[in-house]
């Protein structure tokens, strides 16, 4: 039982994307930003995806809107990306299974592509399930991102969505896996 502790006390509640200073830009966009302008973080985002995101932060109802404009429209890459943003916004307005679908639509358009990215949008449909309480379903979720990931050779990644799946698991009850 201590163990439990242990891992609950490592693992920690969900947070809100609100309370977590993680930034919904990918890392590999977010060096990408940090090397086109130098140091500097003020300058206006330059890919769509920057400004939708950025948009979330201060009217998501009006980036929801336009991501779900963009989404329609766009295919593999940037439909991703527009699910990405889409999740985002929905994440904001506390609409969880709108966000979950949305990432889902996101990584499903990259088909065998950037596995990296798959993975984070996996992982972030699995997060929002895990705020609306479906567990089941988020473990699934969870289950597929951590799949990808691993394709990915991305050992943090991997790492954060094994976490995810630890809490998935305690919440199910099952300890034993979670451990």
């Amino acid at each position: 039982m201590s163990l439990i502790l242990a891992l609950l006390a490592q693992v920690g509640p969900f947070v809100t994307p609100e309370s977590r200073p993680v930034s919904p830009l990918p890392p590999e966009l977010q060096e990408r930003r940090k090397a086109d302008r130098g140091t500097d973080e003020t300058e206006k985002p330059k890919t769509d995806l920057e400004r939708c995101l950025a948009d979330t932060r201060s009217k998501p109802e009006q980036a929801a809107v336009s991501a779900e404009k963009w989404l329609r429209k766009s295919e593999a890459m940037e439909r991703a990306r527009a699910g990405h943003c889409l999740g985002v916004a929905l994440v904001r307005l506390q609409l969880w299974d709108e966000a979950a679908a949305a990432f889902v639509e996101g990584r499903d358009a990259l088909a065998g592509e950037d596995p990296a990215y798959r993975a984070r949008l996996g992982a972030m449909a699995g997060n929002a399930l895990l705020a609306e309480g479906e567990t089941e379903s988020a473990l699934d979720l969870l289950d597929i991102a951590k799949e990808d990931g691993g394709t990915a050779d991305q050992p943090v990644m991997v790492g954060s969505i094994e976490m995810d799946r630890a809490r998935a698991l305690v919440a199910l009850g099952r300890e034993d896996e979670a451990e």
